[in-house]
């Protein structure tokens, strides 16, 4: 009889511990797929706090509009499709402080205008005048490649943070 209940006993204990645990995997599995993608604008907003106050970065229409002011003039506007950058290329220079995404093959596809000078030219990479942490960097970093890939990729979502 002794030995009938601590065999009970041992059965009910592994029963609580089967179920917690079979709960706690079903929460974790919800919790995942019910795990916001990192929308476009969210990206934007980050990527636009990080550069400040004289950059604004937009995306329309597959294109990447940086636009550059000066005592709040519009002097500067760089213009690049999102298809033609290398996200394989995306980086920090932290001696120049400045951030960029080359062009794929090196083929001029930034188009820049410079509106004081009235002067129109092609480029090679987008750049963002910045100074960053590296953790910032590689916030940046992740910021650029998830919104051209939001572009790029038709069925493309990701939820992890930029900055880790």
């Amino acid at each position: 009889m002794v030995r009938n209940k601590l065999h009970i006993n041992i059965l009910m204990k592994k029963s609580i511990v089967f179920a917690f645990l079979s709960i706690a995997s079903l929460t974790l599995q919800t919790s995942n797929s019910n795990a916001q993608s990192i929308s476009m604008e969210a990206t934007l907003n980050y990527v636009n706090d990080k550069l400040g106050p004289d950059i604004k970065v937009e995306v329309a229409r597959g294109y990447i509009i940086a636009k550059y002011y000066e005592s709040g003039e519009l002097y500067r506007e760089d213009k690049a499709s999102c298809k033609t950058l290398d996200i394989s290329e995306i980086g920090y220079d932290k001696e120049n402080r400045i951030m960029y995404v080359n062009c794929e093959g090196n083929a001029l596809c930034v188009d820049r205008t410079l509106y004081q000078r009235k002067i129109r030219r092609e480029y090679v990479r987008l750049s963002f005048p910045v100074t960053l942490d590296e953790r910032s960097a590689n916030g940046m970093k992740n910021a650029m490649t998830h919104m051209i890939r939001l572009v790029n990729e038709r069925k493309y979502e990701s939820n992890e943070p930029f900055e880790k």
